[in-house]
C-alpha cells in the first residue's frame, strides 16, 4: 500500500505491518486499556518513523552515486529499500549502508534536547535509534555492518569472494542470536535469527554455492 512519495520513491507500507500492529494494539488494549494502548502506538509510530529514516538515509546516499530506489517498504520487523544497485563500487557500497545507521545515530543525537526539555517520548526515541544504530552495525550479512564489511573486503577480494567470507561470518551471528533469544526468552532475536538465515541462504545460493570452493 502506498501511502506517499519522498523525492519520486514510493513509500509503502505492507499489509502484513497493519495486521502486526493491529493485532499487537487489540491485545493491550484488552488487558491494560485505552490509555496504554495510545501510548504504545506512539511507540509504534516513533519506531517505524526511525525505521523510514533509516532507509531514507539508505536511498538517498544512493541517489548520490545515481542509483534509483524503486520503493521503501515497511514490514513488521523493519524496511526495505529497492535500490537499484547499479556500478556498485566499494566505496559506494560502504557509504550507501553507512547512511542507514548514521542517520538514526543523528536522531538519536537530536532527540538528546527533547528528553532534557521532558517531551513525551523522547527518551523512546532516543533508545530505539541508538539500537536501530548499533544492531544494524553487527557485521552479518546482508545487514548494514556486513555490507560495510564487504566493501572494505572487496577493495582487495573479488566481490563474490568477499561475499562468501561475510557469509561464513553471518552464519556464526545467525547461530548466536537464536541461541541467546531461547536462552534468555526473546522471540524477536530468534526470529531476527531465521529471518538471518534465510537471507544469508538465499544469497548463497545466488552465488551458486562457492562455500565448498573456498
Amino acid at each position: 500500500m502506498n501511502i506517499c512519495t519522498i523525492k519520486g520513491m514510493p513509500i509503502r507500507i505492507h499489509y502484513s505491518l497493519f495486521i502486526f500492529v493491529s493485532l499487537i494494539l487489540s491485545y493491550i488494549y484488552l488487558t491494560s486499556g485505552l490509555a496504554y494502548t495510545k501510548t504504545i502506538f506512539c511507540i509504534f509510530f516513533a519506531l517505524f518513523s526511525s525505521v523510514l529514516m533509516h532507509e531514507l538515509g539508505h536511498a538517498l546516499m544512493a541517489k548520490r552515486f545515481s542509483m534509483e530506489t524503486k520503493s521503501i517498504t515497511l514490514y513488521p520487523f523493519g524496511g526495505i529499500a529497492m535500490i537499484r544497485m547499479n556500478n556498485l563500487t566499494s566505496k559506494s557500497e560502504i557509504l550507501i549502508a553507512l547512511a542507514g545507521p548514521l542517520t538514526n545515530l543523528l536522531l538519536s543525537a537530536i532527540s538528546i534536547p527533547l528528553i532534557l526539555l521532558n517531551v513525551p517520548l523522547s527518551i523512546e526515541l532516543f533508545s530505539v535509534n541508538v539500537i536501530m544504530c548499533v544492531f544494524n552495525m553487527i557485521p552479518a550479512f546482508p545487514m548494514d555492518g556486513g555490507r560495510v564489511l564487504r566493501g572494505i573486503l572487496s577493495y582487495r577480494l573479488d566481490r563474490d569472494v568477499a561475499t562468501i567470507y561475510c557469509i561464513r561470518l553471518s552464519g556464526l551471528f545467525l547461530l548466536l542470536f537464536i541461541l541467546i533469544g531461547f536462552i534468555f526468552k526473546l522471540p524477536s532475536l530468534i526470529l531476527v535469527g531465521f529471518v538471518l538465515m534465510f537471507m544469508v541462504s538465499s544469497e548463497s545460493k545466488r552465488l551458486g554455492g562457492p562455500l565448498k570452493n573456498h
